[in-house]
């Protein structure tokens, strides 16, 4: 948490440019008629499924009735070419 977590996740440890410059692809730009001044991300919401908890109040929080099973809810954050720029949550 003390090392990895500052240097290489959270919107702080890249810039705007260098989002721009080094991580978006030609294709998205033409696609979402980027004009090389636009930082292009991709918001990804997915499930990452848990095993039942023994704690009650935890496993009735966690557990989804749209799937069946207990899970939690990551938002992702990465660029056009799919680096990390943030992880948040896990929202349950």
């Amino acid at each position: 948490m003390e090392e990895f977590v500052p240097q290489d996740i959270g919107f702080s440890h890249i810039t705007r440019e260098d989002v721009i410059s080094r991580h978006t692809r030609p294709l998205a730009e033409s696609l979402f008629g980027g004009t090389g001044t636009q930082a292009l991300l991709v918001l990804d919401g997915m499930y990452i499924f848990i095993q039942k908890s023994m704690n009650f109040t935890f496993q009735r929080k966690t557990y989804s009735m749209h799937k069946g099973r207990p899970l939690v809810k990551p938002m992702v954050i990465v660029s056009t070419s799919g680096y990390y720029i943030s992880v948040l949550g896990p929202y349950l």
